[in-house]
């Protein structure tokens, strides 16, 4: 969004056919504040997130929506990254029920176009004190100081 902001074109690293499943804070927040109120979840790991997989390039599309721009990609080298991340979340759902995915990916980004917008473009932030450097994208070295 910041990039959209800034008219710059949107980074895609790889082809972005990658997969990500995308959760909004208000789906996240309440079952973890909940969570400590049912003795059973103690001590218990839960995965919890959207359940729908979306490519990074349809991420990129659903971003130009929010922000009401034309979608320009700037395509980066491949990072050595998991191609596919998103997560089995019936446990969640059997201790939790059935309380994710409320916010749509469409809905989430449009809510925080809308904040993106009333805080405005940011000058992107270098990276300090990063202790491992082998493997780092060169677009993220150049940003180090």
């Amino acid at each position: 969004m910041n990039q959209a902001m800034r008219g710059q074109p949107f980074t895609i690293f790889g082809d972005g056919s990658q997969t990500r499943a995308f959760s909004h804070i208000a789906d996240i927040a309440p079952i973890i504040a909940d969570a400590i109120h049912d003795r059973r979840n103690y001590g218990e790991v839960f995965n919890i997130g959207a359940d729908q997989p979306y490519t990074i390039c349809e991420l990129a599309q659903a971003v130009a929506t929010a922000m009401d721009v034309e979608m320009e990609v700037e395509y980066l080298p491949r990072r050595f990254e998991v191609e596919h991340a998103f997560a089995d979340h019936s446990k969640s759902k059997r201790a939790f029920g059935e309380k994710l995915g409320r916010v749509s990916l469409q809905e989430g980004l449009a809510r925080m176009a809308s904040w993106a917008k009333s805080v405005g473009p940011q000058d992107p932030r270098s990276f300090y004190g990063v202790e491992i450097l082998k493997g780092l994208p060169p677009s993220w070295s150049s940003r180090i100081t």
